[in-house]
């Protein structure tokens, strides 16, 4: 069973999934994630920010994301 947690304001939503937190304020979406100094010692919690586009309610590639120059994309599950 997967559980899904979110509270929306007036300026977009938050949500967490019990591994990762999410910021959403329209167009981009922000994802929680820890990022490694280059010498591989210290490690720190930074957001990610895509931008988002919802091609159908299904299908939400994400695009411009700091962490990679791939799209990177979530399908939902069932």
């Amino acid at each position: 069973m997967d559980s899904v947690n979110f509270a929306c304001g007036r300026d977009g939503c938050d949500g967490w999934d019990g591994a990762r937190r999410y910021r959403w304020q329209p167009p981009m979406l922000g994802l929680s994630d820890v990022e490694t100094s280059a010498d591989g010692k210290v490690q720190s919690k930074v957001w990610r920010r895509c931008r988002v586009q919802l091609l159908t309610k299904d299908w939400m590639p994400l695009q411009d994301c700091e962490q990679s120059f791939e799209p990177w994309i979530r399908k939902p599950s069932r």
